[in-house]
C-alpha cells in the first residue's frame, strides 16, 4: 500500500502543515466557545461595586509606571536626589544707566536677554473691556410697505 515512489515532505513543508493545523484549531475553540459563553454573558449582570473595584484595579494598573505619591509632592527617586550638573550660561553684561536717577517705587522687573532668569509666571495681559449685551429685541425697519 506504501508507495516509494511518493517523496516525503521536507521539514519545512511539515512546519507549515502544523502552522495550518494550529491555526485552524485555534480559532475553531474560538469560535465555538464564544458561540457557548455568550448566552451565558448575556445572562450575568454584575453590581455597581463590582464595576467600582474593577475600574479602581484598572487605574491602579495603567498608572503602575507612575511614581507613588500625591501629585504636588515630589517624587523621591534614585535619579531625583543626584544633584544636577550647573547649567553654563554667557554672562549678560549690564545695562548702562544715562544719568542718575532715583529708583522707581513700582518698575515691574525686565526681562533678561535669551530668556535668563525670566519669571515662571505668566505674563499679564490687559483683556479688552466687555462689551455691553443689549436683550432688546428691535423690529426691523417697515420702509418697503
Amino acid at each position: 500500500m506504501f508507495r516509494e515512489d511518493v517523496p516525503l515532505p521536507d521539514r519545512e513543508t511539515e512546519r507549515r502543515m502544523q502552522v495550518w493545523v494550529t491555526t485552524f484549531m485555534v480559532l475553531f475553540g474560538l469560535f465555538f466557545g464564544i458561540a457557548e459563553l455568550f448566552p451565558w454573558l448575556t445572562q450575568f449582570s454584575a453590581a455597581p461595586p463590582v464595576f467600582i473595584g474593577a475600574g479602581i484595579l484598572l487605574a491602579i494598573a495603567s498608572n503602575l509606571h507612575q511614581p507613588a505619591g500625591l501629585p504636588w509632592q515630589s517624587a523621591q527617586s534614585p535619579k531625583a536626589t543626584q544633584p544636577k550638573p550647573p547649567v553654563k550660561t554667557a554672562p549678560v553684561p549690564p545695562e548702562p544707566s544715562p544719568s542718575p536717577s532715583p529708583p522707581a517705587a513700582a518698575s515691574p522687573p525686565r526681562p533678561s536677554p535669551r530668556g535668563v532668569g525670566r519669571s515662571p509666571l505668566p505674563p499679564r495681559l490687559n483683556p479688552p473691556p466687555p462689551r455691553p449685551i443689549s436683550l432688546t429685541i428691535k423690529k426691523p425697519n417697515s420702509s418697503s410697505q
